[in-house]
């Protein structure tokens, strides 16, 4: 919703993207100079859970803005319990 202040955007983390980049920046079959910038980013990343983090996905965009801050709270407890399964 836009008011005279800020445009007001609801977020969607879209999981299958994100998992389909993180596979692409990680194939050992395409050398890394064939790969772009926006997939190298994804390079040794890995997909949290989502019982690993919280975040809010209503945000404000400023008028005349194009970056907004999005917070996001991670559950270390969680998260340690995610290494100690790969042990």
């Amino acid at each position: 919703m836009e008011s005279g202040l800020a445009v007001t955007a609801k977020l969607i983390i879209d999981s299958a993207y994100v998992k389909a980049m993180i596979v692409k920046a990680n194939d050992p079959n395409v050398p890394e100079a064939d790969k772009s910038t926006e997939v190298l980013s994804f390079k040794d990343a890995e997909l949290l859970p989502s019982y690993c983090y919280s975040t809010e996905l209503n945000t404000s965009i400023p008028k005349g803005g194009s970056v907004a801050p999005i917070n996001v709270t991670l559950h270390k407890p969680k998260m340690a319990s995610l290494s100690d399964k790969k042990r």
